[in-house]
């Protein structure tokens, strides 16, 4: 089940979405204990609906395991129960980060107590494996997100990560438990936790307007790639000094915007172009990072820390960031962040 994949948008019999029944059953107190305020594609939210409408396995008999695409794997790889690290746990929405352990409570009101839910850690134990062979060590997966953010060097309170890119999500550190419905609350290293507004309009966005000039692009030239029409994208923008264009980039469940549709506006009769088009794009993208970044209730940054391929690749859209923040201490730009992040995460024996 994808990231993406947004179950709990769908009706059921009685015209309710299954995210507002899972709202209804699970009730708002064990919901902000998670750190994971419920939408519609958070996996406890997805679960729930599988639960009621195509899979029943509420049997302990039926041995159906729970796991996150990383434990699934190792599971596949190595035919043994693996661990379940606590960046993966927390961001499925059914763990208790007040508690540091499962949520029995959600776990019971969605009938899912008949699930076999692995052992949650926070360090980097591992357990011996044999793989083609050879005798090998197997760490547990940790969070994408928090791999990534630990790799791009992200140590510090005072820091803003704006890792963009085919999702984006902005996120700061803090020392405290903080729980709130302005934000998501997600376990980190070190002992410190993540406050993060991720799902903000980026690649996925993007590619709403790529995939549009690429069926132009067709026509004319026949098949075109991804990279000759970002290119083209990359020119235009280049030659592009200002534009009055108006876009909303809500084309799916965003914290930016409230409806599942975008729109483009305020178009004039010259100033329809792929340059204004982009240039406009990359500004909205940089005005929803520092509107969003309010809800974080924290001071201005010192330093900006851009991680993801939308942000490395693109220099306007980190300009027009650093130009809403500036930033005391300047900027960075991570590279192949999250291979470091787990490089750091295998050798290190106290991140927690």
């Amino acid at each position: 089940v994808s990231w993406q994949t947004e179950y709990g948008n769908t009706l059921g019999e009685d015209s309710v979405t299954y995210l507002e029944k899972f709202k209804r059953l699970v009730g708002e107190y064990a919901i902000s204990r998670t750190g994971m305020p419920a939408r519609a594609g958070l996996p406890s939210v997805n679960l729930y609906y599988l639960l009621k409408s195509e899979y029943r396995c509420t049997s302990k008999s039926s041995n159906v395991y729970f796991y996150t695409l990383g434990d699934y794997v190792v599971r596949k790889l190595t035919g043994q129960r693996p661990f379940i690290h606590v960046t993966n746990a927390a961001a499925t929405g059914l763990y208790d980060m007040e508690h540091n352990c499962w949520c029995r409570e959600i776990i019971q009101a969605i009938g899912a107590d008949g699930i076999m839910f692995p052992e949650v850690v926070s360090d980097n134990r591992c357990f011996a494996a044999v793989l083609a062979g050879k005798k090998v060590c197997v760490l547990p997966a940790i969070g994408d997100q928090q791999a990534a953010l630990l790799g791009s060097g992200l140590s510090c309170t005072t820091e803003l990560s704006v890792n963009f890119g085919t999702g984006a999500q902005i996120s700061v550190l803090t020392d405290k438990l903080e729980f709130s419905d302005q934000y998501q609350l997600r376990p980190f290293f070190y002992g410190k936790y993540l406050k993060t507004i991720p799902h903000i309009p980026a690649g996925r966005a993007l590619n709403v307007y790529i995939r549009f000039i690429k069926e132009i692009a067709r026509v004319y030239k026949g098949n075109v790639t991804n990279d000759e029409i970002w290119n083209l994208v990359t020119e235009k923008v280049g030659c592009q000094t200002k534009s009055m264009l108006e876009l909303n980039m809500g084309f799916f469940s965003n914290p930016v915007s409230s409806g599942l549709r975008g729109s483009i506006g305020n178009i004039g009769e010259y100033d329809f172009s792929v340059g204004s088009l982009f240039l406009s794009a990359f500004r909205t993208m940089a005005e929803n990072v520092a509107c969003l970044y309010l809800r974080l209730g924290e001071g201005e940054p010192d330093r900006l820390i851009f991680s993801g391929g939308v942000a490395r690749k693109n220099k306007i859209f980190r300009s027009y960031v650093i130009a809403k923040f500036k930033p005391s201490a300047g900027y960075m730009v991570a590279d192949r962040e999250t291979i470091k992040g787990l490089l750091i995460f295998a050798n290190m024996r106290h991140l927690q």
